[in-house]
């Protein structure tokens, strides 16, 4: 098995979500990687934040 580093984990409303977040966890915590989540929105029109800083969130699991 691959030794990962960063974990990038996309999620949306579906039902398959936690089972996917839960899988994501699984492998941070097997390889001691980092977790960076990005939550999809359908049809959502957003402010431009390309001026502004991103915020990081670190998440204990």
């Amino acid at each position: 098995m691959a030794n990962y580093q960063h974990i990038l984990l996309a999620i949306d409303t579906a039902e398959q979500s936690t089972q996917v977040s839960n899988k994501a966890a699984a492998l941070v915590k097997q390889n001691q990687a980092s977790l960076s989540i990005c939550h999809l929105i359908e049809n959502y029109l957003a402010p431009d934040f390309a001026h502004e800083g991103i915020n990081h969130v670190t998440i204990e699991i």
